[in-house]
């Protein structure tokens, strides 16, 4: 529970790139991404969203992330995703 209400305070720490090209999104490690998230709406079965996680950001501390459709890749904080990553370990989803 944690982790999931972690998720919902998530907050943008900076705007990286708008529409980049297919290059940036692999930089950025988007392009294929470590981790898909897709949220769901109670009782729907169509995703609400779709974030990708990719790299940690050249400053240490955040990780690039883009929520798909928008087309911007922005930063979050890094212990965000690692929330997540460690709530999938602890469910026990594959790493």
């Amino acid at each position: 529970a944690t982790a999931l209400a972690a998720l919902d305070q998530t907050q943008i720490e900076g705007l990286v790139a708008r529409h980049p090209d297919s290059s940036q999104l692999e930089h950025y490690g988007l392009g294929r991404p470590m981790l898909i998230a897709f949220v769901y709406q109670r009782d729907n079965s169509s995703p609400l969203a779709r974030i990708d996680i990719g790299n940690m950001a050249e400053d240490g501390f955040g990780r690039y992330a883009r929520i798909a459709g928008s087309g911007d890749v922005v930063t979050i904080a890094a212990y965000e995703a690692e929330r997540l990553i460690d709530l999938l370990k602890t469910i026990g989803a594959a790493s």
